[in-house]
């Protein structure tokens, strides 16, 4: 018991009906995508910005654009397209939130193959310990649809066509629950850990959490975006892309000739 009488547990149901309670307006007036947008807009700063943008990596840019990026606001200055949206160096990026009304067979394949998209695109390593993770965290966020069993079965299978390193790292369905890998100790109790880790301890999980699921999503993301640590963002890749429409150099290095 706390010291206001009330139990842990009772705090945090509270906590999660809050938090869905901002959370519905948002859905009414611009739907899913909308309203996850600007829940994390509004949740996640300072910590983490959201930008709608185009992400470009060391070797290639990962394209359509991506409507809800979690960007390090540090390492990646406004650089803005005509349309509203933004260049985003890939070094600079945690992940992306993919969101639909209904999660169907058709809407999760081609949230995964964003997904799949973007973890693609280049950019420098990250570990954890010794072991090379993910660099990305690729989330999906649906108001209803695939549940249980069925969306094991459907993430499985589209897991099953791509390599792993590319594959949805959690997928969250409003006021139903989530899926994603956890590992389940002998006593019962679930671990959710982000990003996907190749483990065979960690397993394809569906967790039902009905109204708590919000918060579950909420805090599992905020505790991967605090755990994780980016290289300073890299712009060389764009500098290189611009043309000159005409070069004056010294004939040789700054200082050579000066013997410095």
């Amino acid at each position: 018991m706390t010291t206001t009488g009330r139990s842990l547990a009772e705090l945090a149901e509270e906590v999660a009906m809050t938090l869905r309670g901002r959370l519905d307006p948002e859905l009414v007036d611009g739907g899913t995508a909308a309203a996850v947008r600007s829940f994390l807009g509004v949740n996640l700063s300072p910590v983490v910005r959201v930008k709608q943008g185009i992400v470009v990596g060391e070797r290639e840019t990962a394209e359509p654009m991506f409507d809800c990026l979690l960007v390090e606001p540090r390492d990646s200055p406004p650089m803005p397209l005509a349309n509203g949206a933004e260049l985003v160096p890939a070094d600079a990026v945690y992940g992306a939130v993919e969101a639909t009304d209904e999660l169907t067979p058709e809407t999760l394949a081609a949230a995964a193959a964003r997904i799949a998209a973007l973890k693609r695109v280049h950019r420098l390593p990250l570990f954890h310990g010794d072991e090379l993770v993910n660099p990305y965290l690729g989330l999906l966020v649906a108001g209803h649809g695939l549940t249980g069993s069925r969306l094991l079965d459907a993430v499985a299978s589209e897991n099953h066509a791509r390599p792993f390193e590319e594959q949805i790292d959690l997928v969250c369905v409003l006021d139903q629950g989530l899926l994603g890998h956890a590992e389940v100790a002998p006593e019962g109790t679930v671990s959710l850990e982000l990003p996907l880790q190749a483990s065979a301890r960690w397993r394809l999980t569906w967790l039902d959490l009905s109204e708590r699921t919000l918060l579950a999503f909420y805090l599992a993301l905020w505790d991967s975006l605090q755990a994780r640590t980016l290289r300073p963002a890299r712009f060389h890749v764009i500098l290189r892309a611009l043309r000159s429409a005409g070069v004056l150099a010294l004939p040789s290095a700054y200082g050579v000739d000066r013997g410095e």
